[in-house]
Parts: structure tokens; sequence; C-alpha cells
């Protein structure tokens, strides 16, 4: 449960458009953003498969200094939960490219978690491979 509480603040962080104190999103990162977003409402609707879609087979989340948890129990308990609240935009929010790997930092809006997510682009699909967070002071 409380691994479920600390996925669904992370991924609030993760979701919605960049706010005040960030980087404004190219043009370029239109597709990564859109991919962004349909992982995070996947994440909300409690949507195993669209998450599926998105996760690379490797795909790892790492939650306040917690063990880390793959991608098919991080589905199962997804999709064990349901539905939960809405996502909320973030306060910073910063990408990165490194040829097909791109790094999203930032601050989720509704609560002082940080988090970092690595996407790379396979077959012209961005994947995401990583995703670190931790609650701040």
């Amino acid at each position: 449960m409380r691994l479920t509480l600390a996925l669904s603040v992370l991924f609030l962080a993760c979701l919605a458009e960049a706010q005040t104190g960030s980087k404004p999103t190219t043009a370029d990162d239109s597709d990564l953003k859109s991919t962004e977003q349909q992982w995070v409402d996947a994440y909300y609707r409690g949507d195993g498969k669209t998450l599926s879609r998105i996760e690379a087979d490797d795909f790892t989340v790492i939650a306040n200094g917690q063990k880390p948890q793959t991608k098919a129990p991080q589905i199962a308990e997804v999709e064990g939960r349901g539905p939960v609240g809405v996502p909320a935009p973030n306060v910073e929010e910063e990408i990165r490219h490194y040829g097909d790997v791109a790094v999203i930092v930032g601050l989720s809006g509704s609560s002082s978690v940080r988090f970092t997510a690595v996407w790379v682009k396979l077959s012209g699909q961005w994947k995401v491979v990583h995703l670190h967070y931790s609650q701040g002071d």
C-alpha cells in the first residue's frame, strides 16, 4: 500500500505539462511528452495494457530508496488497485536529450517529490526504461 501511494505521487509528478520554473517543451519533445502523458494517464486509470506497451521490458522503478521494482510486479500492482486520483502539473520539469535517450527531471506540483525518468527511442517509439523518485524536504 505504501508503495502504491509512493508510485501515485511519482506518476503525479511525471505526468502533467511543466509549469513555471521549467524549460518550455520544444516541438522536438512533443512525441516524448505525448508518450509520457499516455504513460501517466494509464497509471492513473490502472491500465496495465498501455503501461506494458510504453514501459521497456527491463523497466525498473526505485521509490524513496526502496528495492527496485520491475515491470511485471509494478503492472500487476497497478491493475490490482484499479483507477486512482487525478494527476497534477509539475512545478519543474526539464528534458535533456542524448541521442535516442532522453532524461526527464522534475519536481511534482502537488508534493515535494523529485523524479528522474529515463526514456529510450526504440524502433521509432519512446519507451520508459527507468523511473527514480524520492520525497524531498
